[in-house]
């Protein structure tokens, strides 16, 4: 769960409310020009994705494994 201007993402696995888990991202989800915008990374990481940045505008997502589908 995301809450607009809030640094505090709530993960909840496999949806059992037991497993509840805080995350902290870097920035806030915002709203821009009636937009929503959350964080990638903060979004991948909690699906299990391994992020990758490299300062030149280049975003690197490995060893997805979602619904019995691999990507690399």
């Amino acid at each position: 769960m995301l809450t607009i201007d809030s640094d505090i993402m709530t993960v909840i696995a496999n949806g059992d409310p037991g497993s509840k888990e805080e995350i902290t991202m870097d920035i806030p989800a915002q709203i821009i020009n009636d937009r929503t915008m959350i964080p990638l990374r903060a979004i991948s990481e909690a699906f299990g994705c391994n992020v990758k940045w490299d300062d030149a505008l280049y975003i690197e997502v490995k060893d997805i494994t979602m619904y019995g589908i691999t990507s690399m």
